[in-house]
């Protein structure tokens, strides 16, 4: 294997956190799609781009149908909302007391599969206001205004949302629709195009979730100009990231962006430590990352690989009703191997003492592990080690 760098990773590196190549990757078998993500939502796609995308609508419906995930979902749209001292609008989320009971999950359960009317989804090019071109994005609006006759379902009565998302994910989902019609019969696709599928599903169906998440906020207010909550305490409010750190444990992105997925995937403990902070009103806002109310302190942040043998089983039936019902949200956490410690001023951060730049390079504590299960080296790549 070469030792090509990309995008800081090498390719020994990506190969030993088997983060592009899974020998034995295979295509989803995950079926039943949640009435959010129903084909009227998709009205501007075709019947083809629609049917190309359902591998990737089955996991964001997976998403949305187990109790335990249902639990953000609750809290987002029941749950306490408490103001935040000193200032004017800004307010915190938590979990409803006393909490749900089985005969309230099922009528959550209920509810969602009526909150499709709120929400509708397309494929477009958009930016925002950095002059980024973002994966997704939401934009609220008041249908009330226009159909004084709609009557939102569960007594909420905020606004519905258009989730635009990137036509680079549509154009991934037809490729993939072409290429398995175009296999012979009994034929199946080499582990790196399977693999490679697979992580561009995940990805499209973290980005649809994740910017479900802000549509369902969306549903609690009544005005566009309302901030979001700060999500349980956390210190930088923004409701789509909050999910990918409740479910997965941390934030979602690409090791290459301008390779997509090709390159792997990795993510990074959600809200992220030392950015360049632009100070707006009461609070300082990172760019593109939401809303702070206290900086943070640590001083690096690190990205860590995401291993195809998890994102392979999360398309996988036998997962869900197997391993997800045994351990719960435990099973969903990703686990963290190879990673690369980054801080403020450039992407490669070197460390030496715990916490501290420069010094001499050696053992020291990463996101929770211990001094001896985790080992840097000089450029700032971290590796977990299991005695």
């Amino acid at each position: 294997m070469s030792n090509t760098r990309v995008y800081d990773f090498s390719e020994a590196e990506l190969e030993e956190g088997g983060a592009v190549d899974l020998p034995t990757a295979h295509l989803g078998d995950l079926n039943g799609i949640h009435p959010i993500f129903s084909r009227l939502n998709f009205a501007r796609c075709t019947d083809e781009e629609y049917d190309a995308i359902i591998p990737t609508l089955a996991l964001c419906s997976a998403y949305l149908s187990e109790s335990e995930l249902q639990v953000f979902w609750q809290t987002v749209l029941y749950g306490r909302r408490h103001p935040i001292p000193n200032t004017p609008d800004w307010t915190e989320v938590h979990r409803p007391n006393p909490p749900f009971t089985p005969a309230h999950y099922a009528a959550f359960s209920q509810l969602l599969t009526e909150l499709g009317c709120l929400f509708s989804f397309q494929f477009a090019n958009c930016t925002t206001e950095f002059g980024a071109e973002p994966w997704g994005q939401t934009q609220g609006w008041n249908r009330t205004a226009v159909d004084p006759a709609f009557t939102p379902p569960g007594g909420i009565e905020g606004l519905c949302s258009l989730i635009t998302l990137n036509p680079q994910f549509l154009d991934a989902a037809l490729e993939t629709r072409r290429l398995v019609r175009s296999l012979p019969p009994g034929a199946t696709l080499d582990s790196k195009t399977a693999s490679l599928i697979l992580r561009q599903q995940f990805f499209f169906a973290v980005t649809t979730v994740h910017e479900l998440a802000h549509a369902m906020n969306n549903a609690q207010r009544r005005d566009r100009g309302e901030p979001e909550p700060f999500f349980e305490g956390q210190r930088r409010a923004e409701m789509g990231y909050a999910w990918e750190q409740f479910v997965h444990g941390g934030r979602m992105s690409q090791v290459h962006q301008s390779r997509g997925s090709d390159c792997g995937l990795v993510f990074c403990t959600w809200p992220p430590g030392p950015e360049v902070i632009e100070v707006i009103g009461p609070f300082g806002k990172a760019t593109g990352y939401g809303w702070n109310r206290r900086a943070s302190r640590r001083v690096w942040n690190t990205d860590y690989l995401i291993p195809m043998s998890h994102i392979q089983k999360l398309h996988t039936r036998a997962f869900w009703q197997g391993d997800f019902r045994r351990w719960g949200m435990l099973s969903l956490q990703i686990p963290k191997t190879i990673g690369l410690r980054w801080g403020n001023s450039s992407r490669i951060a070197r460390y030496g003492a715990v916490g501290q730049p420069g010094g001499h390079s050696g053992a020291e504590s990463v996101s929770g592990g211990s001094s001896r299960s985790w080992s840097a080296d000089a450029e700032g790549r971290v590796r977990r080690t299991f005695p």
